[in-house]
């Protein structure tokens, strides 16, 4: 699962993004806290939803482990002045995100 979450660029706004290119000293790179389902980990989280009431919301533990992850930016470094997303291909750019 870290792998994975490892190779996913980061899924950040356009001003948590600049926040962390001004401030990193590698904007290429972020480091993210990850909390991961594993039957054999050493923490519980109250968070597997049993009903969805409007009332009382009842839940149910689960077994986790908490990680940390580099994952990629899609940021080139600050030195390059032109806009850049992840990929070729930025979904937001006609709606001016």
């Amino acid at each position: 699962m870290e792998s994975v979450l490892g190779a996913v660029p980061w899924q950040a706004g356009r001003q948590k993004q600049q926040e962390h290119k001004d401030n990193a000293g590698d904007p290429q790179t972020v480091r993210l806290s990850v909390t991961v389902e594993d039957e054999h980990g050493h923490f519980t989280e109250d968070d597997v939803p049993l009903s969805f009431s409007l009332g009382p919301r009842t839940r149910s533990e689960r077994k986790v482990h908490h990680t940390w992850i580099i994952a990629p930016t899609g940021l080139l470094p600050s030195t390059d002045s032109r806009r850049h997303t992840s990929g070729n291909h930025d979904p937001f750019a006609l709606l001016g995100w």
